[in-house]
């Protein structure tokens, strides 16, 4: 299993579902990443089906050169190195070996922290791709940039999470690291969601009553971003947007930033948002 040529035992995920048995090696994942690995593992799946090849380190590789950015591509190599891995776990030692070692042949890339000039877009911009998107898209729009929230926390907002008086301050159950924050928005923008999407229960709800999925909202966030502007952007895009606007325009410290943000330290928020090596009185 050590060799390149070496094929790594079939797997069929085509089929996967998100059950109460995780079909992943790590039991302590949550819902959302069982999601998000299942998403991986078919993906790949397809893929060799597409090319009709083995399923071998080499085709692993060819398939993760297809992401350029270094933390899908450990997300997506993780994903398939969970899901093997549990599907072999009753195999002799021996067995197990030769696939740990066939899989640690593929490396890890080195993580990207700083965020870029590309990689978030200017208040301006944003109002822009809001006047011009379907009235749907432009409250995701405007919510994850005044929130500040990842796309999974947006969706799952409640009603009885919102505290509506001169402005909104709205409880985020789960934030990063589990713990709870408040975010804002206008009451302008909160009164603009109630109006177009009526939620009886979620803030952002379908007609069917229940909240949207993120990859759903990042996925239409990113085509009427292309179409309408030419922006090859995501919906977290907007998160970093929102960073940046407080960093530059607001001037806000990293431990400020990072308490909006939900981050567990200032540390991530200076690597990601403050380019260069944190001074003493930062860190």
């Amino acid at each position: 299993m050590g060799k390149k040529d070496d094929k790594i035992p079939v797997i069929r995920a085509a089929d996967i579902r998100v059950q109460r048995k995780s079909p992943f090696r790590n039991k302590a994942l949550s819902r959302n990443s069982i999601i998000t690995y299942s998403a991986a593992v078919k993906g790949f799946d397809d893929f060799v089906k597409d090319i009709h090849a083995d399923y071998n380190v080499v085709t692993i590789d060819q398939w993760l050169k297809k992401y350029r950015n270094p933390n899908t591509y450990n997300l997506k190599l993780q994903a398939l190195k969970e899901y093997i891995l549990k599907q072999y776990e009753d195999e002799p030692p021996e067995v197990k070996l030769k696939l740990v070692e066939a899989l640690e042949s593929i490396k890890r890339r080195k993580p990207q922290k700083a965020v870029m000039e590309d990689d978030y877009l200017p208040i301006e911009k944003v109002e822009e791709l809001a006047s011009l998107a379907t009235p749907q898209t432009a409250c995701f729009v405007l919510a994850l940039f005044w929130t500040g929230c990842m796309v999974s926390e947006l969706t799952n907002i409640k009603i009885i999470d919102c505290r509506a008086n001169g402005k909104v301050s709205i409880r985020i159950r789960q934030g990063k690291g589990n713990k709870e924050r408040e975010v804002y928005m206008s009451r302008a923008l909160y009164d603009r969601i109630r109006d177009v999407f009526h939620g009886n229960e979620y803030l952002f709800e379908t007609r069917k009553g229940t909240p949207y999925h993120r990859r759903n909202v990042s996925k239409t966030i990113a085509k009427e971003a292309w179409e309408k502007m030419g922006l090859d952007i995501s919906a977290h895009t907007l998160r970093h947007s929102k960073a940046m606007y407080l960093k530059d325009v607001k001037k806000l410290s990293a431990d400020r930033i990072a308490k909006a943000l939900g981050h567990s330290s200032p540390l991530t928020t200076l690597q990601h948002y403050f380019h260069g090596t944190p001074t003493a009185e930062e860190q």
